[in-house]
């Protein structure tokens, strides 16, 4: 069962690989949950209607900070590079008045292919954890805004500032000892999708 989720999920991000592209960005998907995953994670991702690529992430301590670095299929025959950094802080947490955890969701971070957008994004992330006997499992969803700023001399870029919405929904499958599955994909002005392994 598990291999089979694995292999819709790689072939829905080849097909989406294949729709227009636009300028790539660091964060889409955010994969950021109320708690996030502490450790190293490496990602299969369709950035932001930007191709197939690889992201890297890693993380210390739940509510410290995160860093990202990945790179992408960019316009035409070029490569994109993205990269960023994230933070969270737990607002509430599960109990018998309320069902979720939630935590405010921030970073900052930078996509380059044909120009530069560096984005700064500003949410909350709102989901519950589910224990079973072999493994935890965490479904979530992280509305946020983000500031957009596009540099570069020529159009599209323009030089603005635009901001943007989307919704992430993601789902993670933590494994004894110490490894998890994580699922994400982003809606509105984030589409994208990301699986991987966090050690």
């Amino acid at each position: 069962m598990k291999l089979r989720i694995a292999g819709l999920t790689v072939i829905c991000i080849a097909a989406l690989a294949g729709q227009a592209r636009a300028q790539v960005v660091w964060d889409s998907p955010m994969l950021m949950a109320p708690r996030p995953a502490v450790g190293t994670g490496l990602y299969l991702i369709d950035a932001h209607r930007a191709g197939v690529g690889i992201l890297g992430t890693m993380r210390q301590s739940p509510q410290g900070v995160g860093l990202r670095l990945g790179i992408v299929d960019g316009r035409g025959d070029g490569i994109g590079i993205l990269g960023g950094v994230d933070v969270s802080g737990l607002l509430a947490t599960v109990s018998p008045d309320f069902p979720f955890d939630v935590s405010w969701v921030a970073g900052i971070g930078a996509g380059f292919d044909d120009w530069l957008v560096i984005s700064a994004p500003l949410g909350l992330s709102l989901g519950r954890t589910f224990t079973t006997p072999d493994a935890t499992l965490t479904p979530y969803i992280t509305p946020r805004l983000m500031l957009d700023a596009n540099l570069g001399r020529d159009p599209p870029a323009r030089n603005e500032l635009r901001l943007a919405f989307a919704l992430d929904l993601g789902f993670d499958v933590a494994f004894q000892p110490g490894w998890m599955i994580r699922f994400g994909a982003g809606l509105g002005d984030r589409g994208g999708l990301a699986i991987g392994l966090v050690f």
